[in-house]
């Protein structure tokens, strides 16, 4: 954990913002990694395989798709614009239509086969 200006840094280049940050009034800020990690460790099993994932824009709504072991596939969107961003799901001959609002990250789990 480093404060809100990257200290203690003992290397020999500027460190940037971690996952969680120390402000100088002493509370803890968490930061868009610490959540978007916590999506990666909560749903993704160990030995999951990546599939094909679109991306239609990277910089501000991106996605990539696991299926676990067990068979469950699992979906990390992430919609860094300041607007809702509308997207469809489709899987298999079945398809979602849903919106992830502004700043969040969601994640779609399902059976492969449902």
């Amino acid at each position: 954990m480093l404060d809100q200006h990257q200290k203690p840094n003992r290397g020999p280049h500027d460190a940037s913002a971690t996952c969680i940050e120390r402000l100088d009034d002493g509370t803890v800020r968490y930061n868009f990694d610490y959540y978007m990690q916590g999506q990666f460790m909560k749903f993704i099993q160990r030995g999951a395989v990546r599939v094909e994932s679109s991306l239609p824009d990277m910089r501000t709504f991106s996605n990539v798709a696991f299926v676990n072991p067990d068979g469950r596939v699992v979906m990390v969107a992430a919609n860094a614009s300041r607007d809702a961003q509308p997207f469809a799901l489709k899987c298999g001959g079945k398809m979602l239509n849903t919106e992830l609002p502004a700043g969040t990250v969601a994640t779609y789990l399902w059976q492969k086969g449902d």
